[in-house]
């Protein structure tokens, strides 16, 4: 019986201490607090996804292509650099993959690589490929 007045009372005193909180306005600084919070969260969250955009800070798009070498004397660098749109090129630390610079915007250049018969894979180089 004593336990169930003491639960009870604690209820109760718990309920009066937050309604006077609330009504003192003791919860306009906390609010605030909790806005700021989500507001400086959510910039670093936009951050960090602007961080990992395929476009680098030239404006050009970046691409990492895998070929199948046509032999044992087939450079991919030289071969990716002679290709038509393609800026620059770097090579990574698995053999026959590369990073490559293309100017953003034109489709016609992204394509044209992909159809290539030495192009194994090509996909959008997002900062979070193990290869840099």
């Amino acid at each position: 019986m004593i336990a169930s007045i003491k639960r009870f009372t604690v209820y109760i005193g718990f309920a009066a201490c937050m309604f006077l909180v609330g009504f003192s306005g003791m919860l306009e600084p906390v609010g605030k607090l909790l806005v700021v919070f989500f507001k400086s969260y959510t910039e670093a969250e936009l951050v960090k996804l602007n961080a990992t955009s395929f476009i680098n800070q030239e404006g050009l798009a970046e691409y990492v292509i895998g070929l199948d070498p046509a032999g044992s004397d087939f450079s991919g660098h030289d071969f990716l650099l002679s290709q038509s749109g393609v800026s620059s090129v770097r090579d990574t630390a698995f053999s026959n993959w590369h990073v490559i610079e293309v100017e953003a915007g034109i489709p016609e250049h992204v394509s044209a690589l992909k159809k290539l018969p030495q192009t194994e894979f090509m996909l959008q180089n997002r900062g979070l490929w193990l290869c840099h």
